[in-house]
């Protein structure tokens, strides 16, 4: 067992909180080992919920073949036994309806229109020891040199309630997203139940019609909710010199050969010309096709 001392986290503890599918297996592997590695000591815990339930609608179609239900707790098996700090828990194990009330009130929202999860989003954040969290994404990669100490003084001060690492660039998307953010609990839980939960009039008619469900992802409620003036938001400038994050994009990448050189190189800070130009990880830069 490779557990990492805490000498420095002090003030600096936080939590990373994730959430994993039957599709993740080969993902979680490289990507949790690679959180240890770049947030070191100052991370004290890495709680991954899973969500055993079959991928439906849009994301299962993004992952379609990769489903795979044995793989995915092995892996977690594994991560687990190399460091204490890391630790796993079934979505349907969790208190559910008490998560939903807090964060939605009366409404019941487990994956939003097209099919991407809500309730185990939050359940992630809900299920960490330490007030400040960061919600990410199994595929997130990070680069860290100054935006971590940045965040944590913006959230630990209340001068923002959402802190949203910087990304190496960020094209047209310009809205908070639900693959990497970051909160401190006790002062974010002024701020719920969440308000802006639903799609518009007429898609909601269309969509209960068709016995869909009719919310708008996690990130769209967030950003109503920044829009609002509601929620207070910050992230520093993409492409700069305290690091970045960047979207792993597809699961199959990560049984690639090309993949394990792609993450050593994006947490020192060192990737090709040609990955600069979109958030999304690009195989053509690291000699994949």
């Amino acid at each position: 067992m490779h557990d990492t001392l805490r000498e420095n986290a002090g003030g600096n503890e936080f939590a990373i909180a994730s959430n994993a599918s039957l599709a993740d297996g080969d993902m979680l592997a490289q990507t949790v080992l690679s959180w240890l590695r770049v947030f070191g000591s100052r991370l004290v815990e890495v709680i991954i919920v899973v969500d055993d339930k079959p991928l439906s609608g849009r994301i299962a179609d993004l992952h379609s073949g990769l489903q795979n239900k044995d793989k995915i707790h092995s892996v977690l098996r594994s991560l687990e036994v190399h460091d204490s700090r890391v630790k796993s828990k079934n979505l349907s194990d969790l208190p559910i309806d008490s998560i939903q009330e807090r964060w939605f009130g009366s409404a019941r929202p487990n994956r939003c229109h097209v099919g991407s999860p809500i309730i185990p989003f939050v359940a992630a954040i809900e299920c960490v020891s330490t007030d400040i969290v960061l919600r990410c994404d199994s595929d997130m990669l990070f680069s860290e040199a100054g935006w971590l100490k940045s965040g944590l003084a913006g959230l630990k001060s209340g001068a923002v309630d959402l802190y949203e690492p910087p990304r190496i660039v960020m094209e047209d998307y310009i809205s908070i997203s639900s693959r990497a953010f970051m909160l401190s609990r006790n002062r974010f839980s002024k701020h719920l139940p969440l308000k802006h939960l639903y799609v518009d009039t007429a898609r909601r008619i269309y969509r209960t019609l068709q016995g869909r469900p009719t919310f708008v992802a996690l990130e769209n409620m967030l950003d109503r909710a920044i829009t609002q003036h509601e929620v207070s938001f910050r992230r520093d400038a993409a492409g700069g010199d305290i690091g970045w994050s960047i979207h792993g994009l597809k699961r199959s990448f990560a049984s690639e050969a090309w993949f394990a050189k792609a993450v050593l190189s994006i947490e020192r800070g060192v990737v090709p010309q040609l990955q600069r130009q979109t958030w999304n990880l690009n195989p053509e830069a690291w000699g994949g096709s």
